[in-house]
C-alpha cells in the first residue's frame, strides 16, 4: 500500500493524474482512456483488504475521493500520535548523540509520510528543544545565527563538535578512553571553556 504523496507522485508520472483532479460530465475519448488508465492503476496500489472502497466506483476521481475520506482521518490520528512522540523526546546523556538522530530523525520521516508538513526549521527548533541543559551553552550560540544558516546538517554538526568536547571535558569527569588532553594538565578549570566557533 502505497501513501497518497507516494500515489501522486506515480499518476504524474504516469500523466494520469488530472483524473483524479477532477470528474468531467461529458469525457472525450483520451480522457476516458487516462480514466481506464488511472483506475487500473489505483487498484494496483492499494492492499486486498482496502479493495472494497472502490467498489461501485465509476471513475478514478470517484475511488481517490474515498480514499481521501478514509485514509486521511487515519493520518490525522496518527499524525497527532507522532507529533505527541516529537513533542516528548529527551535526549540522555548516557546514550551516543548519534543514536539519537537516527531515533529522532525516523520520527520525522514517519510524521511526513502521514502527511505532516514539516519545515527545516521546524525540525531543528524540535530538536534543540529535547537537549539536557549541558547543551544550553551551544543552543544559545545557534539561536544567533541567521535562521538560513540553520540547516538540519549544520545543527547536527555543531551538536556533534559540541558533545566532543563535553565528553573530554574534565570538567564533566568524561573522558573518551585513550584520548585525555595531556595538554590541560595544570591548567586552572576557569580557562577550560571551550570557545565555539562558527
Amino acid at each position: 500500500m502505497h501513501n497518497g504523496g507516494e500515489m501522486e507522485i506515480i499518476l504524474e508520472n504516469l500523466e494520469i493524474k488530472q483524473c483524479i483532479m477532477e470528474e468531467k460530465d461529458e469525457p472525450d475519448d483520451n480522457f476516458k482512456k487516462q480514466d481506464k488508465k488511472c483506475k487500473s492503476v489505483l487498484i494496483q496500489c492499494v492492499a486486498n483488504n482496502q479493495l472494497e472502497l472502490l467498489k461501485c466506483k465509476n471513475t478514478s476521481f470517484q475511488m481517490w475521493k474515498a480514499l481521501e475520506d478514509v485514509f486521511q482521518r487515519k493520518g490525522m490520528a496518527s499524525q497527532l500520535y507522532l507529533r505527541k512522540k516529537l513533542l516528548t523526546m529527551k535526549y540522555r546523556e548516557s546514550e551516543r548523540i548519534e543514536n539519537y538522530f537516527i531515533k529522532f530523525d525516523e520520527v520525522v520521516r514517519e510524521l511526513k509520510s502521514v502527511g505532516a508538513k514539516l519545515e527545516d526549521v521546524d525540525i531543528v527548533c524540535h530538536l534543540l528543544l529535547t537537549l539536557p541543559k549541558s547543551f544550553d551553552p551551544i543552543v544559545t550560540a545557534l539561536e544567533t545565527l541567521e535562521p538560513a544558516r540553520l540547516t538540519l546538517e549544520f545543527v547536527k554538526g555543531k551538536l556533534l563538535d559540541h558533545e566532543a568536547k563535553r565528553v573530554n571535558d574534565p570538567r564533566t569527569g568524561k573522558f573518551v578512553k585513550g584520548k585525555q588532553p595531556k595538554e590541560l594538565i595544570g591548567k586552572q578549570l576557569h580557562q577550560l571553556r571551550p570557545p565555539l566557533f562558527f
